[in-house]
């Protein structure tokens, strides 16, 4: 059985890195608190869109994935499902992301219907 060697995890600039967690920040956005929420978005928007960009998107396409995934966070009930007890917020918020870029990849690259068939 062959080892396969692990690929280490891209360095974050230092600008990017992701903030300490503020639970009750989070907390507060869960209950609605608009400027709590806009708070978190803008903390947690570059540490993502380096994430994004570690992955090998064009910097346009990063942009564009942070702001339909901040769009998603900012759903009401998106923030129901985290705890402090669960573990950490930024692992959290990276799995979340993780399935977005899974969800997004597999939509742009479905076939439309009919797809495959040749016109005669």
């Amino acid at each position: 059985m062959q080892a396969t060697a692990r690929t280490p995890a891209p360095k974050l600039r230092a600008s990017a890195r992701f903030p300490p967690t503020g639970w009750t920040r989070v907390r507060d956005a869960r209950g609605g608190d608009l400027v709590a929420l806009s708070d978190l978005c803008k903390s947690y928007s570059e540490p993502l869109r380096a994430f994004i960009l570690s992955c090998g998107y064009s910097e346009a396409d990063a942009d564009d994935l942070v702001q339909d995934f901040l769009l998603r966070v900012t759903d009401p009930c998106f923030l129901d499902r985290v705890s402090p007890l669960k573990g950490r917020f930024r692992s959290w918020l990276l799995k979340c992301l993780r399935n977005h870029l899974a969800t997004e990849r597999a939509r742009n690259h479905a076939l439309k219907r009919g797809g495959g068939i040749s016109q005669l």
